[in-house]
Protein backbone atom coordinates (compact mmCIF):
# COMPACT_ATOMS: atom_id res chain seq x y z
CA UNK A 1 0.00 0.00 0.00
CA UNK A 2 1.11 3.49 -0.60
CA UNK A 3 1.37 5.68 2.31
CA UNK A 4 -1.77 7.94 1.75
CA UNK A 5 -2.48 7.74 -1.58
CA UNK A 6 -5.11 9.71 -3.34
CA UNK A 7 -8.70 8.89 -2.96
CA UNK A 8 -11.54 9.43 -5.88
CA UNK A 9 -14.79 8.40 -4.40
CA UNK A 10 -17.29 9.10 -8.17
CA UNK A 11 -20.58 8.60 -8.04
CA UNK A 12 -22.45 8.62 -11.13
CA UNK A 13 -26.32 9.25 -9.99
CA UNK A 14 -28.87 6.70 -10.95
CA UNK A 15 -26.69 4.68 -12.72
CA UNK A 16 -28.05 1.10 -13.35
CA UNK A 17 -25.22 -1.77 -13.72
CA UNK A 18 -26.91 -3.32 -16.70
CA UNK A 19 -26.22 -0.15 -18.82
CA UNK A 20 -22.61 -0.48 -18.73
CA UNK A 21 -20.71 -2.38 -21.66
CA UNK A 22 -18.12 -3.86 -18.46
CA UNK A 23 -21.61 -5.36 -17.28
CA UNK A 24 -22.98 -6.91 -20.79
CA UNK A 25 -25.14 -4.54 -21.95
CA UNK A 26 -24.71 -4.43 -25.87
CA UNK A 27 -25.88 -1.27 -27.17
CA UNK A 28 -23.62 0.42 -24.50
CA UNK A 29 -21.37 3.53 -25.84
CA UNK A 30 -19.12 3.38 -22.13
CA UNK A 31 -15.51 2.85 -23.62
CA UNK A 32 -13.73 5.06 -20.67
CA UNK A 33 -15.65 3.12 -17.94
CA UNK A 34 -15.17 -0.07 -19.26
CA UNK A 35 -11.79 0.83 -20.43
CA UNK A 36 -10.99 1.81 -16.74
CA UNK A 37 -13.04 -1.43 -15.00
CA UNK A 38 -10.14 -3.31 -17.41
CA UNK A 39 -7.24 -1.98 -15.35
CA UNK A 40 -9.67 -2.51 -12.23
CA UNK A 41 -12.11 -4.51 -9.91
CA UNK A 42 -15.30 -4.71 -10.86
CA UNK A 43 -17.96 -5.63 -8.59
CA UNK A 44 -20.95 -8.07 -10.59
CA UNK A 45 -23.48 -7.98 -7.53
CA UNK A 46 -23.14 -4.52 -6.13
CA UNK A 47 -26.36 -3.25 -3.95
CA UNK A 48 -27.28 -0.03 -2.65
CA UNK A 49 -29.20 -0.33 0.75
CA UNK A 50 -31.62 3.08 -0.42
CA UNK A 51 -33.86 3.26 -3.18
CA UNK A 52 -32.94 6.95 -4.02
CA UNK A 53 -30.29 9.73 -3.00
CA UNK A 54 -30.20 10.59 0.21
CA UNK A 55 -30.47 7.58 2.09
CA UNK A 56 -28.03 5.74 -0.43
CA UNK A 57 -25.51 8.85 0.12
CA UNK A 58 -25.67 8.65 4.24
CA UNK A 59 -24.84 5.14 4.04
CA UNK A 60 -22.12 5.39 1.78
CA UNK A 61 -20.64 8.38 4.20
CA UNK A 62 -21.19 6.43 7.09
CA UNK A 63 -21.32 2.80 6.23
CA UNK A 64 -24.60 2.47 8.19
CA UNK A 65 -27.98 1.16 6.51
CA UNK A 66 -30.51 4.00 6.22
CA UNK A 67 -32.76 3.40 9.31
CA UNK A 68 -29.50 3.34 11.11
CA UNK A 69 -28.31 7.28 10.12
CA UNK A 70 -32.04 8.15 10.07
CA UNK A 71 -31.37 10.56 6.60
CA UNK A 72 -34.64 8.72 4.74
CA UNK A 73 -37.05 11.33 4.01
CA UNK A 74 -36.96 14.58 1.89
CA UNK A 75 -36.02 17.50 4.13
CA UNK A 76 -34.05 14.93 6.31
CA UNK A 77 -30.59 15.87 7.26
CA UNK A 78 -27.19 13.66 7.60
CA UNK A 79 -27.51 14.05 11.71
CA UNK A 80 -24.36 14.99 13.03
CA UNK A 81 -24.71 12.06 15.64
CA UNK A 82 -25.17 9.06 13.05
CA UNK A 83 -21.75 8.25 13.04
CA UNK A 84 -18.27 9.44 11.59
CA UNK A 85 -18.22 10.48 8.24
CA UNK A 86 -15.20 9.58 5.74
CA UNK A 87 -14.42 13.01 5.08
CA UNK A 88 -13.95 13.19 8.71
CA UNK A 89 -12.15 10.48 9.80
CA UNK A 90 -10.04 11.01 6.25
CA UNK A 91 -9.11 14.76 7.51
CA UNK A 92 -8.30 13.46 10.66
CA UNK A 93 -6.12 11.25 9.15
CA UNK A 94 -4.44 14.07 7.39
CA UNK A 95 -5.98 13.97 3.90
CA UNK A 96 -7.10 17.56 1.84
CA UNK A 97 -11.02 16.72 1.77
CA UNK A 98 -12.74 17.92 -1.42
CA UNK A 99 -16.29 17.59 -2.55
CA UNK A 100 -18.44 18.55 -5.75
CA UNK A 101 -22.22 17.89 -5.47
CA UNK A 102 -24.66 18.39 -8.70
CA UNK A 103 -27.41 16.89 -6.74
CA UNK A 104 -28.96 19.29 -3.99
CA UNK A 105 -30.36 16.16 -1.99
CA UNK A 106 -26.09 15.82 -1.15
CA UNK A 107 -25.47 18.96 -0.17
CA UNK A 108 -23.55 20.96 2.62
CA UNK A 109 -27.65 22.59 3.82
CA UNK A 110 -28.42 19.07 4.85
CA UNK A 111 -25.25 18.31 6.31
CA UNK A 112 -23.47 16.03 3.89
CA UNK A 113 -20.36 18.94 4.18
CA UNK A 114 -19.17 17.70 7.61
CA UNK A 115 -15.53 16.93 7.33
CA UNK A 116 -14.94 18.25 3.75
CA UNK A 117 -12.59 21.50 4.08
CA UNK A 118 -13.84 22.35 1.07
CA UNK A 119 -17.76 21.32 -0.28
CA UNK A 120 -19.16 22.63 -3.72
CA UNK A 121 -22.98 22.92 -4.03
CA UNK A 122 -22.02 23.03 -7.83
CA UNK A 123 -26.26 22.69 -8.62
CA UNK A 124 -26.26 26.37 -7.33
CA UNK A 125 -23.84 27.68 -10.14
CA UNK A 126 -26.13 25.48 -12.84
CA UNK A 127 -29.12 26.99 -11.40
CA UNK A 128 -28.11 30.42 -11.87
CA UNK A 129 -27.25 29.73 -15.87
CA UNK A 130 -30.64 28.47 -16.54
CA UNK A 131 -31.52 31.29 -18.84
CA UNK A 132 -33.52 30.98 -21.70
CA UNK A 133 -30.54 30.28 -24.51
CA UNK A 134 -29.13 27.68 -22.55
CA UNK A 135 -32.61 25.72 -21.65
CA UNK A 136 -32.81 25.51 -25.77
CA UNK A 137 -29.49 24.28 -25.67
CA UNK A 138 -30.11 21.71 -23.02
CA UNK A 139 -33.32 20.78 -24.68
CA UNK A 140 -31.04 20.05 -28.04
CA UNK A 141 -28.72 18.44 -26.18
CA UNK A 142 -25.94 20.56 -25.44
CA UNK A 143 -24.22 21.80 -22.28
CA UNK A 144 -24.95 19.37 -19.26
CA UNK A 145 -25.77 19.00 -15.61
CA UNK A 146 -22.70 20.14 -13.97
CA UNK A 147 -19.98 17.34 -15.49
CA UNK A 148 -17.74 20.07 -17.74
CA UNK A 149 -17.32 22.39 -14.72
CA UNK A 150 -17.04 19.63 -12.11
CA UNK A 151 -13.89 18.31 -14.01
CA UNK A 152 -12.76 21.72 -14.65
CA UNK A 153 -12.68 22.26 -10.65
CA UNK A 154 -11.02 19.03 -10.28
CA UNK A 155 -8.10 19.91 -12.57
CA UNK A 156 -7.57 22.94 -10.68
CA UNK A 157 -7.56 21.34 -7.47
CA UNK A 158 -5.17 18.65 -9.18
CA UNK A 159 -2.83 21.56 -9.99
CA UNK A 160 -3.16 23.27 -6.72
CA UNK A 161 -2.79 20.68 -3.99
CA UNK A 162 -0.43 18.62 -3.15
CA UNK A 163 -1.10 16.90 -0.30
CA UNK A 164 -3.24 13.16 -0.31
CA UNK A 165 -6.38 13.88 -1.50
CA UNK A 166 -9.99 12.59 -0.65
CA UNK A 167 -12.19 13.46 -3.56
CA UNK A 168 -16.20 12.94 -3.63
CA UNK A 169 -17.57 13.79 -6.93
CA UNK A 170 -21.31 13.68 -7.65
CA UNK A 171 -22.37 13.99 -11.11
CA UNK A 172 -26.35 14.25 -12.37
CA UNK A 173 -26.37 13.15 -16.30
CA UNK A 174 -28.00 10.22 -16.06
CA UNK A 175 -30.43 11.72 -13.53
CA UNK A 176 -33.80 12.37 -14.77
CA UNK A 177 -34.84 14.27 -16.91
CA UNK A 178 -32.86 12.99 -20.15
CA UNK A 179 -32.27 14.93 -23.02
CA UNK A 180 -31.58 13.83 -26.12
CA UNK A 181 -27.50 13.72 -26.64
CA UNK A 182 -25.17 14.44 -29.66
CA UNK A 183 -22.84 11.71 -29.21
CA UNK A 184 -23.47 10.03 -32.34
CA UNK A 185 -24.93 10.95 -35.65
CA UNK A 186 -28.23 8.86 -35.59
CA UNK A 187 -29.28 10.54 -31.94
CA UNK A 188 -27.59 14.06 -33.65
CA UNK A 189 -30.44 13.42 -36.52
CA UNK A 190 -33.33 12.33 -34.24
CA UNK A 191 -32.75 14.83 -31.42
CA UNK A 192 -35.50 17.95 -32.86
CA UNK A 193 -37.79 14.44 -33.20
CA UNK A 194 -37.19 12.71 -29.13
CA UNK A 195 -38.22 16.91 -28.25
CA UNK A 196 -41.13 17.08 -29.73
CA UNK A 197 -42.16 13.49 -28.78
CA UNK A 198 -41.22 14.32 -25.12
CA UNK A 199 -43.00 17.41 -25.15
CA UNK A 200 -45.89 16.08 -22.90
CA UNK A 201 -43.26 15.11 -20.46
CA UNK A 202 -40.59 18.27 -20.62
CA UNK A 203 -43.58 20.18 -19.74
CA UNK A 204 -44.18 18.66 -16.10
CA UNK A 205 -40.72 17.83 -15.69
CA UNK A 206 -41.11 17.56 -11.74
CA UNK A 207 -43.47 15.40 -12.11
CA UNK A 208 -41.64 12.82 -14.55
CA UNK A 209 -42.46 9.81 -13.47
CA UNK A 210 -46.47 10.69 -12.92
CA UNK A 211 -46.47 11.90 -16.27
CA UNK A 212 -44.29 8.88 -17.81
CA UNK A 213 -46.55 6.40 -16.39
CA UNK A 214 -49.50 8.22 -18.24
CA UNK A 215 -47.31 8.13 -21.38
CA UNK A 216 -45.87 4.31 -21.12
CA UNK A 217 -45.52 4.36 -25.20
CA UNK A 218 -42.51 6.40 -24.71
CA UNK A 219 -40.61 3.95 -22.60
CA UNK A 220 -38.16 3.00 -25.66
CA UNK A 221 -37.49 6.46 -25.82
CA UNK A 222 -36.78 7.00 -22.64
CA UNK A 223 -34.50 4.29 -22.55
CA UNK A 224 -32.66 5.44 -25.77
CA UNK A 225 -31.69 9.28 -23.75
CA UNK A 226 -31.13 7.66 -20.78
CA UNK A 227 -28.26 5.50 -23.07
CA UNK A 228 -27.28 8.78 -24.53
CA UNK A 229 -26.82 10.98 -21.25
CA UNK A 230 -24.95 8.33 -19.90
CA UNK A 231 -22.32 7.85 -23.01
CA UNK A 232 -22.00 11.73 -22.64
CA UNK A 233 -21.22 11.24 -19.44
CA UNK A 234 -18.97 8.17 -20.35
CA UNK A 235 -16.60 10.93 -22.17
CA UNK A 236 -16.70 13.07 -19.09
CA UNK A 237 -15.49 10.47 -16.48
CA UNK A 238 -12.89 9.86 -19.54
CA UNK A 239 -11.78 13.06 -19.22
CA UNK A 240 -11.45 12.95 -14.96
CA UNK A 241 -9.08 9.72 -14.89
CA UNK A 242 -7.42 11.43 -17.64
CA UNK A 243 -6.48 14.14 -15.86
CA UNK A 244 -6.19 12.18 -12.41
CA UNK A 245 -3.58 10.17 -14.64
CA UNK A 246 -1.56 13.05 -16.09
CA UNK A 247 -1.86 14.71 -12.30
CA UNK A 248 -1.34 11.48 -9.94
CA UNK A 249 -1.34 8.07 -12.15
CA UNK A 250 -4.25 6.00 -11.57
CA UNK A 251 -2.34 2.74 -9.71
CA UNK A 252 -0.84 4.70 -7.16
CA UNK A 253 -3.83 6.08 -6.19
CA UNK A 254 -7.86 4.45 -4.94
CA UNK A 255 -10.37 4.95 -7.53
CA UNK A 256 -13.96 4.12 -6.57
CA UNK A 257 -16.50 4.56 -9.37
CA UNK A 258 -20.42 3.93 -8.19
CA UNK A 259 -23.70 4.78 -8.34
CA UNK A 260 -26.13 5.72 -4.95
CA UNK A 261 -28.69 3.77 -6.86
CA UNK A 262 -30.52 2.59 -10.32
CA UNK A 263 -33.01 3.83 -12.27
CA UNK A 264 -36.42 2.57 -13.56
CA UNK A 265 -37.25 2.30 -17.24
CA UNK A 266 -40.20 1.10 -17.30
CA UNK A 267 -39.71 -1.93 -15.22
CA UNK A 268 -42.52 -2.87 -12.94
CA UNK A 269 -44.67 -0.20 -14.74
CA UNK A 270 -42.42 2.67 -13.00
CA UNK A 271 -40.39 5.62 -14.49
CA UNK A 272 -37.34 7.36 -12.91
CA UNK A 273 -36.62 5.95 -9.11
CA UNK A 274 -39.54 5.80 -7.58
CA UNK A 275 -41.01 4.17 -4.57
CA UNK A 276 -39.51 0.37 -4.81
CA UNK A 277 -36.85 -1.85 -4.13
CA UNK A 278 -36.36 -3.92 -7.38
CA UNK A 279 -33.00 -4.58 -8.80
CA UNK A 280 -33.67 -1.99 -11.31
CA UNK A 281 -32.42 0.52 -8.81
CA UNK A 282 -30.38 -1.79 -5.78
CA UNK A 283 -28.36 -3.34 -8.56
CA UNK A 284 -25.72 -0.12 -8.95
CA UNK A 285 -21.83 -0.56 -10.60
CA UNK A 286 -19.25 -0.50 -8.65
CA UNK A 287 -15.40 -0.36 -9.87
CA UNK A 288 -12.71 -0.16 -7.82
CA UNK A 289 -8.99 0.20 -8.08
CA UNK A 290 -6.32 0.59 -6.01
CA UNK A 291 -2.12 0.57 -5.65
CA UNK A 292 -1.71 -2.76 -5.77
CA UNK A 293 -4.83 -4.17 -6.55
CA UNK A 294 -6.32 -6.68 -9.13
CA UNK A 295 -6.78 -5.91 -12.44
CA UNK A 296 -9.48 -7.04 -14.87
CA UNK A 297 -11.02 -9.13 -12.04
CA UNK A 298 -14.67 -9.55 -11.48
CA UNK A 299 -15.81 -10.17 -8.22
CA UNK A 300 -19.35 -12.26 -8.05
CA UNK A 301 -19.83 -12.14 -4.51
CA UNK A 302 -22.15 -9.67 -3.67
CA UNK A 303 -21.12 -6.07 -1.65
CA UNK A 304 -22.88 -3.15 -0.55
CA UNK A 305 -22.66 1.03 -0.98
CA UNK A 306 -22.25 0.90 3.02
CA UNK A 307 -18.82 -1.93 3.00
CA UNK A 308 -17.28 0.97 0.91
CA UNK A 309 -16.02 3.15 3.73
CA UNK A 310 -15.66 0.10 6.21
CA UNK A 311 -13.47 -1.86 3.49
CA UNK A 312 -11.39 1.35 3.17
CA UNK A 313 -11.08 2.23 6.51
CA UNK A 314 -9.78 -1.44 7.28
CA UNK A 315 -7.30 -0.71 4.17
CA UNK A 316 -5.53 2.54 5.67
CA UNK A 317 -5.53 1.03 8.64
CA UNK A 318 -8.26 3.30 10.31
CA UNK A 319 -10.75 3.04 13.43
CA UNK A 320 -13.80 0.83 12.09
CA UNK A 321 -16.66 3.14 12.01
CA UNK A 322 -19.28 0.78 12.24
CA UNK A 323 -18.23 -1.64 15.17
CA UNK A 324 -20.95 -3.76 15.79
CA UNK A 325 -20.49 -5.04 12.14
CA UNK A 326 -16.88 -4.74 11.91
CA UNK A 327 -16.89 -8.59 11.18
CA UNK A 328 -20.11 -9.19 9.40
CA UNK A 329 -19.33 -7.50 5.98
CA UNK A 330 -17.08 -7.92 3.08
CA UNK A 331 -14.43 -6.26 1.59
CA UNK A 332 -14.33 -3.70 -1.56
CA UNK A 333 -10.58 -3.78 -1.35
CA UNK A 334 -9.44 -7.51 -1.68
CA UNK A 335 -6.52 -9.36 -3.06
CA UNK A 336 -8.78 -11.52 -5.57
CA UNK A 337 -9.25 -14.37 -3.61
CA UNK A 338 -12.84 -15.44 -3.30
CA UNK A 339 -14.93 -14.52 -0.16
CA UNK A 340 -17.91 -16.00 1.10
CA UNK A 341 -21.17 -14.76 -0.21
CA UNK A 342 -23.43 -12.73 1.89
CA UNK A 343 -26.81 -11.38 2.25
CA UNK A 344 -27.09 -7.68 0.82
CA UNK A 345 -30.16 -5.91 2.46
CA UNK A 346 -32.26 -2.46 1.46
CA UNK A 347 -35.20 -0.71 2.60
CA UNK A 348 -37.56 2.06 2.73
CA UNK A 349 -37.36 3.47 6.17
CA UNK A 350 -40.08 5.84 6.07
CA UNK A 351 -41.94 4.39 8.41
CA UNK A 352 -43.98 1.67 5.94
CA UNK A 353 -41.57 -1.15 6.84
CA UNK A 354 -40.79 -2.41 3.37
CA UNK A 355 -37.16 -4.19 3.47
CA UNK A 356 -35.48 -7.04 0.92
CA UNK A 357 -32.83 -9.09 1.24
CA UNK A 358 -31.13 -10.56 -1.58
CA UNK A 359 -29.66 -13.77 -1.06
CA UNK A 360 -28.56 -17.53 -2.45
CA UNK A 361 -29.80 -16.37 -6.31
CA UNK A 362 -32.75 -15.23 -4.48
CA UNK A 363 -34.55 -11.70 -3.86
CA UNK A 364 -37.36 -11.44 -0.97
CA UNK A 365 -39.86 -8.47 -0.32
CA UNK A 366 -42.00 -7.80 2.22
CA UNK A 367 -43.27 -5.14 4.66
CA UNK A 368 -45.90 -3.41 1.68
CA UNK A 369 -48.58 -5.61 0.80
CA UNK A 370 -47.53 -9.26 -0.20
CA UNK A 371 -44.52 -10.79 0.57
CA UNK A 372 -42.67 -11.30 -2.91
CA UNK A 373 -39.67 -13.66 -3.78
CA UNK A 374 -37.83 -14.11 -7.02
CA UNK A 375 -35.34 -16.21 -8.56
CA UNK A 376 -32.85 -13.79 -9.72
CA UNK A 377 -31.09 -16.69 -11.56
CA UNK A 378 -34.15 -17.75 -13.50
CA UNK A 379 -36.16 -14.66 -13.49
CA UNK A 380 -33.33 -11.36 -13.48
CA UNK A 381 -36.38 -8.98 -14.16
CA UNK A 382 -38.31 -10.13 -10.92
CA UNK A 383 -41.26 -10.49 -12.47
CA UNK A 384 -42.61 -13.92 -11.07
CA UNK A 385 -43.12 -14.13 -7.48
CA UNK A 386 -42.96 -17.49 -6.77
CA UNK A 387 -43.56 -17.25 -3.10
CA UNK A 388 -45.79 -19.49 -3.11
CA UNK A 389 -43.88 -22.34 -4.89
CA UNK A 390 -41.13 -21.87 -2.74
CA UNK A 391 -41.70 -22.30 0.79
CA UNK A 392 -38.75 -23.34 2.22
CA UNK A 393 -36.60 -21.11 0.11
CA UNK A 394 -39.21 -18.15 1.38
CA UNK A 395 -38.82 -19.06 5.41
CA UNK A 396 -34.80 -18.70 4.93
CA UNK A 397 -35.11 -15.38 3.13
CA UNK A 398 -37.87 -14.25 5.70
CA UNK A 399 -35.50 -15.50 8.86
CA UNK A 400 -32.52 -13.90 7.16
CA UNK A 401 -34.50 -10.72 7.44
CA UNK A 402 -35.40 -11.06 10.84
CA UNK A 403 -31.69 -11.24 12.11
CA UNK A 404 -30.85 -8.29 9.75
CA UNK A 405 -34.01 -6.42 11.27
CA UNK A 406 -32.92 -7.31 14.59
CA UNK A 407 -29.03 -6.33 14.28
CA UNK A 408 -30.04 -2.97 13.51
CA UNK A 409 -29.38 0.28 15.40
CA UNK A 410 -32.01 2.77 14.38
CA UNK A 411 -31.34 6.00 14.90
CA UNK A 412 -33.52 7.55 17.73
CA UNK A 413 -32.87 11.56 17.22
CA UNK A 414 -34.42 14.04 14.65
CA UNK A 415 -32.86 13.75 11.27
CA UNK A 416 -35.43 16.44 10.36
CA UNK A 417 -34.74 19.71 9.22
CA UNK A 418 -36.36 22.62 7.45
CA UNK A 419 -35.07 23.54 4.32
CA UNK A 420 -34.59 27.17 5.34
CA UNK A 421 -32.26 27.90 2.08
CA UNK A 422 -35.08 28.80 -1.20
CA UNK A 423 -32.16 28.00 -3.62
CA UNK A 424 -31.98 24.82 -2.40
CA UNK A 425 -36.21 24.09 -1.93
CA UNK A 426 -36.34 25.64 -5.71
CA UNK A 427 -34.31 22.78 -6.94
CA UNK A 428 -35.33 19.86 -5.22
CA UNK A 429 -38.94 21.46 -6.25
CA UNK A 430 -37.77 21.67 -9.85
CA UNK A 431 -36.30 18.01 -9.85
CA UNK A 432 -39.49 16.48 -8.06
CA UNK A 433 -38.88 16.05 -4.51
CA UNK A 434 -40.64 19.00 -2.68
CA UNK A 435 -44.45 19.89 -3.69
Amino acid sequence: MIERPDIFLIVLDSLRADRLGCYGYRKADTRHLDRFAARAARFDQAITPGYWTLPSHGSLFTGLYPSEHGATRVGHSLPPDAGTTMAQALSEAGYYTFAVSNNPNVSEPLGFARGFDEFIDAWREHRRSRGKLSRVARALGRGDTGASATNSLVSGLLRARKEPLFCFLLYMETHAPYRPRWTSPRRSLSAPLAVWRMLPVYRRIAEWGEVLRSHPHLYPLVSDLYDGELAYLDRRIGGLLSDIEDARGLDNCVVMVTSDHGECLGQHGLASHGRCLYDSLLHVPLIVSWPGGPKGHVVASQVQLNDIWPSLARWLGLPHPVPHRADGRPSVMRSGAAEADVPAFAEIADGTGLQAVRANGYKYLEGDGAPELYDLSADPGEEVNVSGEKGEVLEQMKQLLGQWRESLRPYAGDASASVEDEALAERLRALGYLS
